[in-house]
């Protein structure tokens, strides 16, 4: 069994045979792995949605467009029922 433990070191310290492992060197385009870009994937889109988040909490979006919205989705499904 092992336990996983978070390390940070910082960016002026890395040893030369681990800087195409360094988080700026995936960014770059220098390493390219799959699990790689698909962690760099995953934080952009939680970057993202919480940017998002923040953004509709400072300025909510009005209900009426939410309830127009569903009213009009409504009215399309009863019309393709039809």
């Amino acid at each position: 069994m092992s336990t996983q433990i978070a390390v940070r070191i910082p960016e002026g310290t890395w040893p030369p045979s681990m800087r195409p492992f360094t988080p700026g060197a995936s960014r770059a385009g220098r390493l390219r792995s799959g699990g790689v870009s698909r962690l760099i994937g995953e934080q952009r889109n939680r970057e993202i949605a919480e940017s998002y988040r923040r953004a509709y909490s400072e300025h909510p979006e009005d209900e009426r467009f939410g309830e127009v919205g569903l009213a009009l989705l409504a009215k399309a499904v009863a019309a393709e029922r039809e």
